[in-house]
């Protein structure tokens, strides 16, 4: 027991020192740990202090940041108006740009116009002196031609002087002409034996007269007939004679013409005479069964009146030498003759043509005057010649009426000109018709044979031409 006692004691003891140890070393880090934790605590209160420091700096900072955000936000809303202020400044500069490029374009082509304009008004102004210049010649031409009208005014008057001596008497013409063409042709030498043929396109109601100045064998033929007796067979001629021989073809057709040399001798150059002959018929309107070839007439026009003047020209174109011949020996009777045209004393040709036409036609009851004509290829507005007109009076216009006529009429070799002249007559319209007839190239075509003519000019024309 007391061993356990001492025993107990001694691990009291023990225990003790353990507990002392323990205690002591406890002081020793409970000091150390003291240190230490006043240190932390500095150390925390430094710490604490600096982030306190660190936290007053970062809401300073936190502060300074959100004002920079402000001023920046701001900066870009700053930015972004710059911007559009700058995009507004480029479009407008760029639309000034356009404006400017259009303002030179513009201006470019101003300047062109501007060099256009002053080369027009240079032009202008050549023009202006080629037109005064003009103006000159036309003033001194409308005093030339001034003066040739009223020198073919003179002619036409000393021309219906001559007129009032001549007397010729026309033929009578009712509602039946006869109206013939003649043509005399020189032929070539025709050795004995051989012949010459011609076909020909003629109608029934024609007939044709053909005379030779050799006894020669004339003879018409079919187109059938002609080909048996050109190859030597027995053929019939429809009509046959010597020197001269009157045909008239049973119906419309074509039928061969042969002058056959039978005389057993060589002939020289002689002379053919051909003459058709039509007998035409005038009516106001058209019968039932009319006579052919005939012409109808038309309402309100003188038409009658044309058929006359037709057969009364054809008459004086069948017979102008003769009656030519006769004016002439009537003015020399008289004594006209010599100073018929002064200053210009001739009687050439065409003015004795021009007056025998118009003797007939005045006998015949037409109105009849002249045109004087200029035919000079030096001054063509000199009146140098005169040609017949004959002035009509109608109801209404009868230009279709005459040119109808004039197409279907075989009246020979006929070139006119006419035209209508209307005037008023208490709201009624009549007119004057005048037909010019152009006998001055008669002696070219009709005497001669030629194919052209002589062109003129028209200067006086007796009953429209008003003097200025």
């Amino acid at each position: 027991m007391r061993a356990q006692h001492v025993v107990l004691l001694a691990a009291g003891f023990a225990l003790a020192a353990v507990f002392a140890a323990l205690w002591y070393g406890a002081c020793v880090e409970n000091k150390m740990l003291k240190a230490q934790a006043e240190y932390l605590g500095r150390e925390l209160e430094a710490k604490v202090a600096e982030l306190a420091s660190a936290r007053e700096q970062l809401i300073k900072t936190s502060e300074q940041l959100i004002d920079t955000q402000q001023r920046l936000l701001s900066a870009q809303r700053e930015l972004q108006e710059t911007q559009m202020q700058l995009q507004n400044l480029n479009a407008t500069l760029a639309d000034v740009k356009r404006q400017l490029e259009q303002t030179r374009a513009a201006l470019r082509e101003t300047t062109a116009e501007l060099e256009r304009a002053r080369s027009q008004i240079a032009e202008l102004e050549r023009q202006r002196a080629r037109l005064l210049d003009q103006l000159s010649q036309l003033n001194a031409t409308y005093l030339r031609l001034r003066e040739r009208i009223y020198g073919g005014y003179e002619l036409v008057q000393r021309a219906k002087a001559l007129l009032g001596k001549i007397s010729l008497r026309a033929p009578q013409v009712g509602d039946t002409w006869t109206f013939v063409r003649t043509y005399n042709l020189t032929q070539r030498p025709l050795r004995s034996g051989y012949y010459r043929y011609l076909s020909l396109e003629l109608y029934s109601y024609e007939t044709v007269e053909v005379w030779t100045s050799e006894p020669l064998l004339i003879m018409f033929f079919t187109p059938d007939e002609y080909e048996r007796w050109r190859e030597g067979y027995s053929a019939r001629p429809l009509v046959e004679g010597r020197g001269y021989v009157r045909f008239t073809p049973p119906r419309n057709g074509t039928y061969v013409r042969v002058i056959y040399n039978d005389l057993g001798r060589d002939v020289g150059e002689f002379q053919a005479v051909m003459r058709y002959s039509e007998t035409w018929h005038y009516y106001d309107v058209a019968p039932l069964w009319p006579a052919v070839p005939y012409v109808v007439g038309a309402l309100g026009t003188p038409s009658r009146e044309f058929f006359r003047i037709f057969a009364v020209y054809n008459y004086w174109l069948e017979n102008r030498h003769a009656l030519a011949e006769e004016v002439m020996r009537q003015l020399e009777q008289r004594g006209a003759a010599a100073v018929a045209f002064s200053p210009q004393p001739r009687l050439d040709i065409q003015t004795l043509y021009a007056l025998s036409l118009a003797a007939l036609l005045r006998s015949a009851g037409f109105n009849v005057s002249f045109t004087a004509i200029g035919t000079s290829w030096k001054d063509p507005l000199e009146p140098s010649s005169i040609i017949v007109a004959v002035r009509f009076f109608s109801h209404t216009n009868p230009n279709a009426t005459f040119s109808r006529m004039f197409e279907q009429i075989p009246a020979g070799w006929m070139q006119v000109m006419w035209t209508w002249q209307p005037w008023y007559v208490t709201g009624l319209k009549l007119g004057d018709f005048y037909v010019l007839i152009n006998t001055y190239n008669i002696v070219e075509v009709v005497d001669r044979g030629l194919k052209t003519t002589t062109p003129f000019n028209v200067i006086y024309v007796d009953g429209i031409t008003a003097l200025p």
